[in-house]
C-alpha cells in the first residue's frame, strides 16, 4: 500500500536549537576529515539531506549560531555519515567532504548513471546580486565538486525536488527567487515545474496546465513508487495553503491533478517535512 507521512512540526515559537556545539580536531591524511565527535556537528538549518547507498550526505545551511536568525553565515560543507552498520547515536563517526557552495534553503538530490551523484539546486548565496551559477554536482566515487556547462532554470529557493531512480530524473517545483524581500506582499513565487535530467545535463519545462499548483513556497512534494508526485501545504500569496488540498503529478504520464483529502485533516502549515511509504 502506497501513502506518506507529514511530519507535524514545520516552523516552531522557539529560537533556540537542542543540538549542541562542539570544537573537534580534525585529522588530515585523505580528502576527507574524520571526526569523532561526542555530539552532532555545528547547530544549522536550511540544508539539505539526500541518502546514496549507504551514506547520509548533509550539505550546506546556516551554522554556526544557537539561535534561529539570517544573520549567521551559509556554510558550503559537506557532512558524510555511513548508516550501513550501527553507531552510537551519541557518538557517531562523521566525515567531512570538500567544500562546495556556500548556499543555504537549496535542494539536495540524487542523481546520475549510478545514482552516485549528489545534485545541489539553487538556494540563498548570500550575495547581491546572487552569482549565476545554481546547479552543482558532487561525485560520490570521484569525491569532487562540478559546475554542469548548462543553463539552469532561473535561481530559487524554498522549493522542492525529487528524484525519480529509474532515469535519474530530478522534478523541481515552486520556491521563490533567491533575491525574494522577506516581505511577503513583496515577493514573486514560482509555480513552474522543471525536469532535471541528470544522466544527460539536460533541463525540460514543464508548462502550465489546469491543475497545476499555485505559485507558492515552503511546501513538500513527495514521490511514490507509482511515479506521482505528491504536493502538500505551504504558503501561497499571502496564506498557508489549506491541507485539504493535494496536488498530484504524474512524473510518468507529465499531467497535474487534484485531488481533496477528507477525514481528520491536520492544520495548515508550510517548512514541513514528508516522506513517502509504499
Amino acid at each position: 500500500m502506497q501513502g506518506f507521512k507529514l511530519f507535524r512540526q514545520g516552523i516552531s515559537g522557539s529560537s533556540k536549537l537542542s543540538v549542541s556545539s562542539i570544537v573537534v580536531p580534525l585529522a588530515f591524511g585523505s580528502s576527507f576529515w574524520s571526526i569523532n565527535a561526542v555530539a552532532l556537528p555545528d547547530p544549522r538549518w536550511g540544508h539539505g539531506a539526500v541518502l546514496i547507498k549507504k551514506n547520509l550526505y548533509i550539505f550546506g545551511g546556516k551554522a554556526g549560531l544557537k539561535s534561529l536568525n539570517d544573520t549567521s553565515q551559509n556554510t558550503g560543507q559537506l557532512l558524510i555519515l555511513d548508516i550501513s552498520s550501527e553507531f552510537q547515536r551519541s557518538n557517531p563517526t562523521w566525515v567531512i567532504g570538500p567544500l562546495g557552495p556556500e548556499v543555504a534553503y537549496h535542494t539536495v538530490s540524487v542523481g546520475g548513471y549510478q545514482n552516485e551523484l549528489l545534485v545541489v539546486y539553487g538556494g540563498e548565496s548570500g550575495e547581491t546580486p546572487p552569482p549565476p551559477n545554481s546547479l552543482f554536482y558532487f561525485d560520490t566515487i570521484a569525491k569532487n565538486w562540478s559546475i554542469p556547462n548548462i543553463t539552469a532554470p532561473s535561481r530559487r529557493r524554498e522549493h522542492t525536488a525529487v528524484t525519480r531512480l529509474e532515469d535519474a530524473s530530478i522534478f523541481i517545483f515552486g520556491g521563490i527567487p533567491d533575491s525574494s524581500s522577506i516581505v511577503v506582499s513583496s515577493q514573486v513565487q514560482y509555480n513552474d515545474l522543471y525536469q532535471l535530467q541528470t544522466r544527460i545535463s539536460n533541463w525540460i519545462a514543464v508548462g502550465p496546465q489546469t491543475y497545476t499548483p499555485s505559485p507558492r513556497y515552503h511546501h513538500t512534494a513527495t514521490l511514490l513508487a507509482d511515479g506521482k508526485m505528491y504536493v502538500i501545504g505551504g504558503f501561497a500569496g499571502s496564506a498557508m495553503v489549506d491541507t485539504a488540498s493535494i496536488y498530484i503529478y504524474d512524473t510518468i504520464n507529465g499531467r497535474w491533478d487534484l485531488k481533496t483529502a477528507g477525514g481528520n485533516l491536520p492544520s495548515q502549515r508550510r517548512d514541513h517535512a514528508a516522506v513517502g511509504s509504499n
